[in-house]
């Protein structure tokens, strides 16, 4: 399906911002994904005890800030209490709606919604919320493992964009032929080792966008360009851009 979100331009998103210039998923992180020249950013979002939907990766706070526990037990104020490990030590758990303030006028947004979630606990409301609240439904594309929240996605606001994450352990057990027709999604974002010219221009048959996220070694960015991707998702995205600027004819 057709979006605007990809207006035809190869998209480099900087995967969790830059993490090798500041920790992953952090406004600095977004900033210097931004400075790099990178179109948009990647970014994964949780809700916590409190109902506020935040940026961050892994269920439990141990491995990327000085707490302990899971994300869904604390409350935004007991988050902000926090400090993000690594960097300059000053570093928040960013909310969404503050990646919104700063970054949706100069960046497009791949929002990652991450966890298995059994029931509806409003969490697609609250984002599609956002996402209207900032005028943002051609620059943010919903991306996830798991497509029941897709589903909610899609049935709540169609317009918004949304995409399936697609990795070699999806991939044995299942097609994208069964996945598009259950969740009715825009985009397949596919683990790059399994981006070959005749499987991206299957799915782009199907009507689907491509992009490749993953471990990409530099040396495969021209093998990439030359298939018909909507674009990259990278933890160097000034680097990938000098790479494809140096393709060009």
């Amino acid at each position: 399906m057709e979006h605007p979100f990809f207006q035809n331009h190869f998209l480099i998103l900087g995967h969790r911002g830059v993490p090798g210039e500041a920790p992953e998923n952090t406004l600095a992180s977004f900033r210097a994904a931004r400075q790099q020249g990178a179109d948009g950013i990647e970014l994964d979002i949780r809700q916590c005890k409190s109902g506020e939907l935040i940026v961050m990766h892994d269920a439990r706070l141990n491995r990327t800030t000085s707490g302990r526990g899971f994300v869904r037990a604390k409350t935004l104020q007991q988050l902000k209490t926090l400090r993000i490990t690594g960097g300059n030590g000053q570093e928040r758990i960013p909310t969404l709606e503050e990646v919104f303030r700063e970054f949706i006028g100069d960046l497009v947004l791949n929002v990652e919604i991450k966890g298995y979630p059994r029931r509806a606990d409003g969490l697609e409301k609250k984002l599609i919320a956002l996402v209207r609240r900032y005028n943002a439904v051609n620059r943010v594309i919903v991306s996830s493992f798991n497509p029941i929240p897709l589903r909610r996605i899609r049935k709540l606001d169609p317009e918004i964009a949304t995409a399936f994450l697609v990795d070699r352990n999806f991939f044995i057990h299942r097609t994208e032929k069964a996945i598009m027709k259950l969740a009715g999604i825009h985009a397949i974002h596919l683990e790059a080792s399994l981006a070959t010219l005749p499987f991206v221009t299957h799915l782009r048959e199907m009507g689907l966008h491509v992009l490749v996220w993953g471990d990409i070694p530099f040396e495969r960015i021209p093998e990439l360009k030359a298939m018909p991707l909507d674009g990259i998702i990278t933890d160097y995205p000034q680097q990938v851009r000098q790479m494809l600027e140096g393709l060009q004819p």
